[in-house]
């Protein structure tokens, strides 16, 4: 896969997740600027450190390539966690906890986009 297409879909998984390049960076003992790179398709992943990233994220490295940001809306997970689901529909409508929930976690994607932003 071209290395700035899969750059794009690690990025969007981190942010759903709502976690910073720094803490995935360590966990893949990788540098901040070297997963930059990874992220910005600088640099290509290999297959270790992205099967060590599809288990960091609880998911498999094929469903990370697989990603299409175009068709994936979020769901909130019963633990507060971000997951990733697909055609969801009207749930956050129909469900105040869950968009309360929502709001929060997006105000926290906001403070982390914000704080990339300055670095």
């Amino acid at each position: 896969m071209d290395k700035k297409i899969l750059g794009k879909k690690i990025r969007y998984i981190r942010l759903m997740h709502l976690k910073e390049r720094k803490e995935v960076a360590d966990y893949l003992d990788l540098g901040l600027s070297q997963y930059s790179n990874l992220e910005n398709g600088v640099s290509a992943i290999d297959d270790e450190k992205l099967q060590k990233l599809a288990l960091y994220y609880h998911t498999t490295k094929e469903q990370i390539e697989n990603i299409d940001p175009e068709k994936v809306v979020h769901q909130i997970n019963n633990d507060n966690s971000l997951g990733i689901g697909i055609n969801l529909g009207t749930i956050y409508q129909q469900n105040n906890e869950l968009i309360t929930k929502l709001l929060q976690n997006q105000d926290r994607l906001l403070e982390i986009l914000n704080k990339q932003k300055s670095e």
